[in-house]
């Protein structure tokens, strides 16, 4: 187990494809699932969206799946993992609730801020 943690610590700090990863996470580390996160299936999903590998229509668009990358909320914008937690107005009742939050714990709004355990 820890000959594999070492292999794949490596990988993370040399791979291009994990700067998404680097953005959110400063080092690589076990993690524990969080108290509100039920499942590894839950867990596979937030991570896949923070790595912007999720069912958004960026992605999808890059791999010819969706005819367009944009919003599905008519926003003009890329739909993007970033643009649904910081800009998309269909999600601005939600964010509120989340910026206030952050705000009254003293906490950046900011990508990283809603993707890391704090």
């Amino acid at each position: 187990m820890t000959a594999m943690f070492n292999e794949l610590t490596i990988f993370w700090r040399d791979c291009d494809d994990c700067n998404c990863l680097h953005a959110i996470y400063d080092d690589w580390q076990p993690r524990k699932l969080a108290s509100r996160i039920f499942s590894r299936v839950t867990t596979s999903c937030y991570h896949d969206f923070a790595c912007g590998h999720s069912k958004l229509r960026a992605r999808h668009h890059h791999f010819g799946i969706a005819k367009s990358p944009l919003c599905r909320h008519g926003c003009d914008a890329a739909e993007t993992a970033e643009h649904v937690l910081l800009h998309c107005p269909f999600f601005n009742k939600e964010r509120l609730l989340i910026n206030t939050k952050c705000l009254s714990l003293g906490l950046d709004i900011s990508f990283r801020t809603f993707l890391t355990n704090n």
